[in-house]
């Protein structure tokens, strides 16, 4: 629970920062699947301990969130955007 949330929050974001409708979207999801792969690599990896800690690396996912990661996790450029 709270992904849906997070999600429509980083929409919101990327509009707010005057990227049109549809990229926001896109760039949203991606954002918020590269996230989830984050942490899941995290409780893959035992360090989280247990699974209940998704949440925890989900949201510290969002707190490492930049330009410069989402180029370097996920490969997409930002710089085109706008």
């Amino acid at each position: 629970t709270g992904t849906g949330c997070m999600s429509t929050a980083l929409f919101g974001c990327c509009l707010g920062a005057k990227i049109p409708p549809f990229e926001s979207a896109v760039t949203s999801l991606i954002a918020m699947g590269l996230m989830g792969e984050w942490a899941e690599r995290y409780v893959l990896d035992g360090q989280a301990g247990e699974m209940g800690r998704f949440h925890q690396y989900l949201f510290d996912a969002l707190g490492k969130m930049s330009s410069n990661w989402l180029q370097e996790e996920g490969r997409v450029d930002v710089t085109s955007a706008g």
